[in-house]
């Protein structure tokens, strides 16, 4: 096999190329401008700060020497419908009635009776008409005695008063409708004592 240098200095002026060799023809000059367009991200006419390059500053200037100023419209957005036409809505009123407010009186009567002498605890009653009640009594044992009345109407109690540390008043009220039962209890809540409340008051009022 011949050296490097064997090879390179052979004669070949005897030997004919296969194809003539054509000169290189220049890449044509475009005729069309290749400045880099507008960017339609950016919406300020300044430059950017980060990341700048000499690509992205050029799109600054026209020509790369004059300042051009880089206010764009908002673009038009092609996908919202057009408006549609509104009717203008129209009222009518018809069938206007003039009111005119009433005022009714309702008058009752209200009868007071004391019933103490002939009503006694425990004992259940019933009403003939409607009736509001108003029950006292008082309580005199001592500190450390505690006791309740009570007023039940219908065996549900409605009303109820305590008498603490022995000594005191209580006093209740509550109404009872016509038909109905109703009941004053005593409830002694000290050691040793059975229904320690003495009722002084027993009044019905009588409303009709």
């Amino acid at each position: 096999m011949p050296s490097l240098v064997d090879l390179t200095s052979q004669d070949l002026s005897s030997y004919t190329p296969v194809a003539p060799v054509t000169a290189s023809t220049p890449p044509t000059i475009p005729a069309t401008n290749m400045e880099p367009g507008l960017n339609t991200v950016l919406r300020c006419p300044i430059p950017p700060v980060w990341q700048s390059s000499p690509d992205s500053l050029r799109q600054f200037y026209q020509n790369n020497q004059v300042p051009q100023i880089r206010l764009f419209n908002p673009p038009p957005n092609s996908n919202v419908a057009p408006a549609a036409s509104v009717t203008p809505a129209t009222t009518t009123v018809t069938n206007v009635t003039k009111v005119t407010n009433t005022t009714t009186t309702v008058a009752f009567t209200l009868s007071q009776t004391d019933v103490t002498a002939s009503r006694s605890v425990g004992v259940i009653y019933t009403a003939t008409s409607n009736l509001f009640i108003t029950v006292s009594g008082s309580l005199f044992l001592g500190v450390g005695h505690t006791a309740t009345l009570k007023g039940l109407s219908n065996g549900i109690q409605v009303a109820v008063d305590t008498i603490s540390n022995g000594s005191g008043y209580a006093s209740i009220s509550f109404m009872v409708p016509a038909g109905f039962t109703y009941e004053v209890v005593t409830g002694a809540i000290g050691p040793g004592d059975t229904d320690p409340i003495i009722v002084r008051s027993w009044i019905e009022w009588t409303l009709g």
